[in-house]
């Protein structure tokens, strides 16, 4: 643009500064010059397209008008990601889904959502944290897990286990011979009873007086 009457090189035309642009040919003041709209920035001057102004990439957003570098892109919180260039406002990002985590910020794939591991789970949208364990006396089934009672199971009557987060039915221990527990879930070896007098038993994890 130029507001020189009389002009005589395109020496005395201004360039539109960073981060905007103008397609006016002829423009005459500097309200010509547009600025590149958010989620985009411009690091060059005498731009004449919208298209000249580059997209924030995928895992950033941006929020200023006429951003003239890569730094003014902001990262995607964790707990979520953005396959997406260009977008203007972090709730563009996508929230991991319930059963995933992500830790870091930037993410630009739903791969950066992570199951939660066997023998956790998480209900938690948009997570950052980490997942939460399965009770005592409870093992884990599945990866991935939104609820206790999908990502984990108790243990069977006649066993026990005070391990947290496990992911084996492996640590649930088996009532002594001499005792049973009719109890699933149980999380202390004190609830193995002892056969009743009178009575033996000689095999390990049973579940009744009867046996």
């Amino acid at each position: 643009w130029s507001a020189v009457k009389g002009a005589e090189s395109e020496a005395e035309c201004e360039p539109c500064e960073e981060g905007t642009y103008s397609p006016t040919v002829g423009a005459t003041g500097k309200d010509s010059c547009m600025a590149c709209p958010a989620g985009t920035y411009q690091q060059n001057t005498g731009k004449a397209s919208a298209s000249d102004c580059t997209q924030c990439p995928a895992g950033t957003y941006g929020t200023e008008h006429q951003a003239t570098q890569r730094e003014d892109c902001m990262n995607c919180p964790a707990g979520t990601y953005s396959s997406t260039a260009g977008i203007n406002s972090p709730a563009q990002c996508v929230a991991c889904p319930a059963g995933t985590r992500s830790s870091s910020e930037g993410a630009d794939s739903f791969a950066d959502c992570t199951p939660c591991e066997k023998g956790t789970w998480s209900n938690v949208i948009g997570s950052s944290e980490d997942c939460e364990q399965c009770p005592a006396g409870w093992y884990g089934t599945m990866p991935g897990g939104k609820s206790v009672e999908e990502a984990c199971r108790k243990c069977p009557a006649g066993t026990w286990s005070s391990e947290e987060g496990a992911d084996t039915i492996d640590t649930c221990r088996p009532c002594s011979a001499g005792t049973y527990s009719p109890f699933e879930g149980a999380t202390a070896v004190t609830t193995c009873m002892a056969c009743p007098e009178g009575t033996y038993q000689e095999n390990p994890g049973r579940t009744s007086e009867d046996d």
